[in-house]
């Protein structure tokens, strides 16, 4: 480091695109002069928390609105290992298991129900779903697939497709139509 220079050094935590299915690292070099470094330093900090704070925060199910519960034991009684998040001011997310099937839900701060993805291997698309993407997707793979349900779309499959550096997010009906938003 060069003489009268100060470095900052921040990394941050980065939630994954999909239900917490990976972490990021990310690293932040910030140069400052000497003289505004230290004016600099609590806005530099405040940053680097509420970075963190952002995203999803968990949620004791005890804390959720009674609408919320009740609306997922409806629509989810076998459900088991009902880990919660708050996904925004108005949105909860409830990860969890059905048998072997991996799932999120996500409802409204009244119950209302939005939406649910399921896990599901690349060999159990259907066929016309397949063929979408071998067709207009040429040389992508498929990193991660989901089948999503919406009370305003129905049923879709929503992949993620990665050709090089490049990674796409493509949401396809059974039928093989794409779905566009």
């Amino acid at each position: 480091m060069g003489k009268g220079k100060t470095y900052f050094y921040c990394f941050l935590l980065v939630r994954g695109s999909k239900c917490s299915t990976f972490l990021q690292y990310r690293s932040i070099n910030l140069w400052y002069p000497k003289k505004t470094a230290m004016k600099n330093t609590f806005i530099l900090i405040a940053f680097c928390l509420a970075s963190g704070l952002i995203h999803a925060q968990k949620v004791k199910e005890s804390d959720l609105p009674s609408s919320v519960r009740t609306s997922f034991g409806k629509l989810f009684p076998t459900a088991t290992e009902v880990k919660w998040s708050k996904e925004s001011a108005t949105e909860f997310e409830a990860e969890f298991k059905m048998g072997k099937e991996k799932k999120s839900s996500n409802f409204d701060q009244v119950g209302k129900w939005l939406g649910t993805e399921t896990e599901i291997k690349e060999m159990k698309l259907p066929a016309a779903v397949r063929s979408v993407i071998a067709k207009d997707y040429a040389g992508y793979k498929i990193i991660e697939a989901e089948k999503a349900e919406t009370p305003d779309k129905g049923s879709f499959y929503e992949l993620e497709l990665k050709k090089g550096s490049s990674k796409i997010e493509v949401r396809i009906k059974d039928d093989g139509k794409i779905v566009t938003d």
